[in-house]
């Protein structure tokens, strides 16, 4: 029996293995750039973090780096099942990535919602109720906080990247339909496009900032990024990329982002390419980029680094009393201040990541394993 195959697929080649381990290891260099951005004008404020490493001033860019991260590799595992989407396909793919997201992420709301209604009833008052309406919560729950229904981030404001990224997941099966169809060359435009556009927006719309992180202006920020992490993807079924020499182009691009620092160029928009380039280069085995971001520890707060991002709000606001005793006065003590607020956080990390992450990950897979199972093609007779 001859197959029948589309155009694109016809360009196609075998599809190299991904390097999980060096892609891990970028997950924990992003998560750990937005935390120190967070804490730099809290935690870390003492230390003058940002002015020894003003990099720390642009740890928001974490999060686009997650959204491209983010397309490139659910492309990779989901995009060939949603090039001809069914309802049933559809809806499998969304209960495994609200099996994904939702444990985690509630879980850590019920940690404000203690802070908020529980703990003032024994006398304390970590947070202030009026900063935590409920109406928010109610959003917050229904991971739509971020869509521009309200003007303002309450609850665990680092959350939105979640509410925008699950936008980005009801609008997937469109991006694999059309990634699976587009020729090596439309795709190839199709990223300049992506990239042209972020350009657009920021200089037009973004008030020169990526920062954007509500209404329709977050949106767009994640759609683009997470189809260009798509594209990414689906370039590589189309192109051999096992033989660039990933390592210089990654620093000659990397060094043009850090040119951007001091020139006129934006930080932002270079910041996008490089990102991009990093996950190509993270994606492919043996060179010196993959290699660097395989490291155990990369790889371990990497594999974490979902409970990671959603604890660093909880356990700010948890300890916030902490700050008083912070001042660049008393470098030492507030060193001693600064450990103590990461202890907490490695510790909550690791325990919601045991308890909660995992064990319920594996149990809710299990669950839609069992009732939503992979249909798989009858053997030819």
């Amino acid at each position: 029996m001859q197959l029948q195959v589309r155009p694109a697929e016809a360009q196609a080649i075998a599809p190299q293995q991904l390097a999980f381990n060096a892609l891990t290891g970028l997950r924990a260099i992003a998560a750990v750039w937005v935390i120190a951005y967070h804490y730099r004008s809290g935690v870390f404020s003492s230390l003058g973090a940002t002015h020894i490493l003003p990099v720390l001033g642009f740890g928001y860019l974490g999060v686009d780096l997650f959204f491209i991260l983010s397309g490139f590799v659910i492309y990779h595992v989901h995009g060939q099942e949603m090039a001809r989407p069914t309802i049933r396909i559809f809806l499998r793919f969304i209960c495994l990535r609200a099996a994904r997201l939702y444990p985690v992420y509630l879980f850590t709301l019920a940690i404000f919602a203690s802070m908020v209604w529980l703990i003032p009833a024994f006398g304390f008052e970590v947070v202030d109720p009026s900063h935590y309406p409920l109406q928010h919560l109610i959003l917050s729950i229904l991971l739509v906080q971020t869509w521009g229904l309200t003007r303002n981030l309450t609850w665990n404001f680092p959350a939105w990247s979640v509410s925008a990224e699950w936008f980005c997941y009801l609008l997937f099966p469109l991006a694999a339909v059309i990634g699976t169809r587009l020729s090596r060359g439309a795709m190839m435009l199709g990223i300049i496009l992506l990239l042209v556009t972020v350009t657009v927006v920021y200089l037009t719309s973004f008030n020169l900032t990526m920062n954007q992180a509500i209404g329709w202006r977050a949106l767009v920020r994640a759609t683009t990024e997470f189809s260009l992490g798509c594209l990414l993807r689906g370039l590589q079924h189309r192109v051999r990329t096992e033989t660039w020499p990933w390592t210089g182009i990654t620093a000659g691009v990397a060094v043009v982002w850090a040119a951007s620092f001091y020139t006129p160029l934006p930080v932002g928009v270079v910041a996008i390419p490089l990102f991009a380039t990093l996950v190509l280069a993270g994606s492919i085995r043996g060179n010196v980029i993959s290699l660097v971001l395989s490291w155990r520890p990369f790889v371990a707060i990497g594999a974490a680094s979902y409970s990671l991002y959603l604890m660093q709000a909880p356990i700010e606001k948890g300890a916030a009393d902490l700050e008083q005793f912070l001042s660049p006065s008393r470098p030492v003590q507030s060193a001693g201040i600064v450990g103590i607020y990461v202890a907490l956080l490695a510790i909550g990390t690791t325990l919601v990541h045991l308890l909660v992450e995992n064990p319920s990950r594996r149990w809710l897979r299990s669950r839609i394993d069992t009732y939503m199972p992979v249909r798989r093609p009858e053997e030819p007779r």
